[in-house]
């Protein structure tokens, strides 16, 4: 990935079913990255390409998440601050 300087997805937060956010312009995908609060590094992370959220059942394994814009030419934005998952 290149990096590059597109803002981040603003107010993420934990949703019921999955985390959501609202996604800025120009962004066509994202980078999701989520890891346990006792790990000082992302223990998964994955691409998706659909906006405000992402379906997948394994979101409540991880206590935290951020994520990263990818703009039309596969930059990736910077990551947004992690967001607790905890319910």
């Amino acid at each position: 990935f290149r990096q590059g300087r597109q803002p981040w997805p603003r107010h993420p937060l934990p949703h019921a079913d999955a985390p959501a956010w609202e996604p800025p312009a120009g962004a066509v995908g994202y980078v999701v990255a989520l890891r346990k609060s006792d790990s000082l590094i992302f223990d998964r992370h994955f691409i998706i390409e659909t906006n405000r959220t992402a379906a997948w059942d394994g979101w409540w394994d991880f206590d935290l998440f951020a994520i990263a814009t990818i703009d039309s030419r596969g930059v990736v934005g910077r990551f947004s601050v992690e967001v607790s998952l905890n319910r």
